[in-house]
């Protein structure tokens, strides 16, 4: 290696805040290419590995696992497999590290809850394309470079919007009724939204073209245990405008609980549009 090529290396070494090996021991990363565009992800992350090896003379030792998540569940009736369990504890016992891909349904809830993890971090880069299918405004989207997403909140708020399109004036009052169902044919999955009782109930009236709204929360039904939730993802969110007994169907693939667990709170009609960080979700009559 010339001089120019040893300088280099050290400075690159040194932004990346690494050492080279002093002991012939290789850092060791266990990998799980997980669900989807998994091993797309994890490719890509392994090729970058390459690259910090190429200009640090650190070499990595990697040993891939099994299934996980969506794809382990057909195979080993378990989103989380025991052979995946063991072949974690092997990594981290040697002092190493995983690398894993999406899996879905309940890998990365019994993931940390089998190795007492606490924290993710998820960097996305927002793509103008596909702005549109956020639950975020899309202005809010434009001149970002990162979108720093909060994992494992206790559950999502969005907004219902009604808007009157009467040729004359009309009214709300009260609460929607909503549910997450499965289908077509719809069937409801497990309880109906509970309403809350933190914002004053209003009459609102509407011209025609105007808006009410309503804000929902929904808990993500993984953070509850399988055995009294049984998470299933839902096709659609069941809406009933208030005194009305003619429902809207709107598209959520929220996951909820097919047993009778508490997952969704709405709140009453409210005047104006949705609130400025959410995305309408639908209007009603």
């Amino acid at each position: 290696m010339s001089k120019s090529e040893q300088n280099k290396t050290a400075r690159m070494v040194n932004y990346l805040g690494l050492k080279a090996p002093s002991s012939p021991g290789e850092p060791l990363i266990g990998v799980l290419d997980g669900t989807g565009i998994g091993s797309e992800v994890i490719g890509s992350a392994l090729q970058v590995l390459a690259s910090v090896e190429q200009v640090t003379g650190l070499q990595f030792e990697v040993r891939r696992g099994t299934l996980i998540g969506e794809d382990a569940l057909p195979r080993f009736g378990q989103w989380l497999p025991e052979e995946v369990v063991e072949f974690c504890s092997d990594i981290f016992r040697e002092g190493g590290a995983i690398l894993s891909g999406p899996g879905g349904g309940r890998y990365v809830y019994d993931l940390r809850r089998r190795f007492d993890l606490f924290a993710k971090f998820v960097p996305i880069r927002p793509l103008p394309e596909l702005a549109g299918a956020a639950r975020i405004v899309p202005a809010y989207l434009e001149g970002l470079d990162i979108l720093l997403v909060r994992d494992n909140a206790g559950g999502v708020y969005q907004v219902i919007n009604f808007t009157s399109t009467s040729s004359a004036s009309c009214t709300l009052y009260g609460y929607p009724g909503v549910s997450l169902v499965t289908g077509p044919p719809y069937a409801q999955l497990g309880s109906a939204a509970k309403r809350s009782i933190t914002t004053p109930v209003k009459l609102i009236t509407l011209a025609p073209g105007e808006t009410a709204y309503a804000q929902l929360q929904i808990v993500d039904a993984l953070n509850f245990p399988s055995a009294t939730c049984k998470p299933t993802k839902a096709t659609n969110l069941k809406v009933y405008p208030p005194n009305q007994t003619a429902p809207v169907y709107l598209a959520d693939t929220s996951y909820g609980c097919a047993k009778p667990v508490q997952t969704m709170i709405i709140g009453p009609v409210q005047a104006g549009s949705a609130h400025p960080m959410a995305s309408p979700n639908g209007e009603g009559q």
